[in-house]
């Protein structure tokens, strides 16, 4: 019989791995390591997109294998494929086998999404302590930033050698995760919550899933905008980032200094990250969302205007912000506004917007950039959030207000 104690550790174990899955020291050259091989921004930005797309794909299948065998073998799955993605990018120069390569990440990616939140959630629940589920979510997302600062701190020591060994470097790492996700008990796996995905077999069934996702969200507003302001932020926070290289190379930022401006980035989308469930306790979720949209919006257009060192540090420490809060906050309303036996759907339908919106948007940002530059291109990303995100930013406000009152 497997004792309280065990899946407490499990929050440990899922912390460590997420260190050391978020240490990536190629992650402050892969945009310019991608230019370095004469892709153009339309090229870089359709991988992103076949990345998504094959995300996409995958995404319930990966929701079916978890029903199935459990989120722990998910992330074992995705340590594998993810290590032998992040090998062959830096191997290859051939444009068609990097898309071959981003499909792979992509497909890795769709067993990675939601499992870890999962097994702590899980885990908490037979320790008896769901109501924590806050903190720990937070605890995991900074684990994760704290290996992406350290990762950053090593890119400088790879440039001076070779950028490919970056991407060795990190393979390895995830090839190392995999003795410790082992240890990970996983908790019983609860089939009636997941019933909706565990049947799919056919694409008949996959749409008969989509349809009821569709009218769960019809009947249910307010969770339909919290996905819809999920799915806009997390596009625009990707995309932003997919340029931040070129940001700092147009500020005057060597390339060798790439990995410490990284390093604090992280460090400071982590520190958001920790002190996310605090920040929502004081402000309430009204306010926090408010926050998260001025602080994408500051980051969007505000790379339009703040071009030169040290005023370009602005947007991209707005955004570092707005990513490190967002992750855990959002997450715990989703979960917190959507019933139990609906959960596992409609965080698959949210992975399944957020990634055809983002196979959309990257190559639609790179074709943008190649005809006028990045900052323009930003900028209409910016004006698109506004557009779609602060209706919904609105209502789930009115919304809360009146729950309250």
């Amino acid at each position: 019989m497997v004792s309280q104690h065990q899946y407490h550790s499990n929050i440990t174990k899922i912390c460590l791995h997420s260190f050391m899955t978020g240490l990536r020291p190629f992650l402050p050259i892969l945009f310019v390591f991608l230019k370095g091989l004469d892709y153009t921004y339309l090229q870089i930005g359709s991988l992103f997109s076949v990345m998504a797309t094959t995300s996409l794909i995958f995404e319930i299948p990966a929701g079916s294998f978890a029903d199935k065998y459990g989120s722990k073998y998910c992330l074992l799955l995705s340590s594998l494929m993810l290590g032998t993605a992040f090998f062959l990018v830096g191997s290859i120069e051939r444009y068609d086998l990097m898309v071959l390569t981003f499909a792979l990440w992509g497909a890795s990616k769709s067993f990675y999404s939601g499992a870890d939140t999962t097994l702590i959630i899980e885990s908490l629940k037979e320790c008896g302590k769901l109501e924590k589920t806050s903190k720990y979510l937070s605890k995991k997302w900074a684990c994760f930033y704290y290996g992406l600062a350290c990762g950053g701190l090593l890119c400088p020591l790879f440039i001076k050698f070779d950028s490919a060994y970056a991407f060795y470097f990190s393979a390895i790492l995830y090839y190392l995760s995999i003795p410790v996700l082992m240890t990970i008990k996983q908790p019983p796996l609860d089939k009636g919550a997941h019933a909706e995905i565990h049947h799919i077999k056919t694409v008949g069934a996959y749409l008969t899933f989509i349809k009821n996702g569709v009218n769960y969200l019809l009947r249910h507003k307010t969770v339909k905008y919290l996905l819809l302001f999920a799915v806009m932020f997390s596009t625009c926070s990707m995309i932003f980032f997919q340029y931040l290289q070129i940001m700092l190379l147009e500020a005057g930022v060597l390339k060798i200094n790439f990995g410490f401006f990284y390093a604090g980035f992280t460090l400071t989308a982590a520190l958001a990250s920790q002190k996310a469930h605090t920040l929502d306790r004081i402000l309430g979720e009204k306010r926090t969302i408010y926050l998260l949209l001025s602080l994408s919006l500051i980051s969007l257009f505000g790379i339009k205007f703040f071009a030169f060192f040290p005023l370009a540090l602005i947007p991209i420490m707005a955004m570092q912000l707005q990513a490190g809060t967002f992750i855990p906050i959002m997450s715990n309303y989703l979960n917190h506004h959507i019933e139990s036996h609906h959960r596992a759907t409609l965080n698959s339908i949210k992975s399944f917007v957020g990634g055809l919106l983002m196979a959309i948007c990257s190559p639609i940002v790179g074709l943008i950039s190649d005809q006028y530059d990045f900052r323009t291109a930003l900028f209409c990303l910016g004006c698109f959030l506004v557009l779609i995100a602060l209706g919904p930013a609105l209502k789930i406000s009115d919304r809360v207000s009146r729950k309250a009152a």
